[in-house]
């Protein structure tokens, strides 16, 4: 199933090593604005949707080259801004 709304989401981590550590993806998911994927994170501390890979074509234009079911929690969420690039295959 695709998900027509795009997020750029940055989480927290660490390496094996205690080390910090940033995750940063294209996010693809139904909840129509960032206010409403952080109001779903408030309410049930996590989202569903999917972790897109991007790809570009070599003349600037971006499109979907795998995607992967995903969920992250509130815990980690250090940014979620909207993804504010075309993207075909969406």
């Amino acid at each position: 199933m695709a998900h027509k709304h795009l997020y750029w989401v940055t989480l927290g981590s660490q390496t094996r090593e205690g080390e910090p550590k940033l995750v940063r993806f294209v996010f693809a998911c139904d909840l129509p604005s960032v206010a409403a994927l952080g109001e779903g994170l408030r309410a049930y501390g996590i989202v569903h949707g999917q972790r897109l890979l991007i790809g570009d074509d070599g003349r600037g234009n971006r499109h979907v080259r795998d995607r992967e079911d995903y969920v992250f929690g509130a815990v980690g969420v250090l940014t979620i801004q909207s993804y504010q690039h075309e993207v075909a295959g969406i």
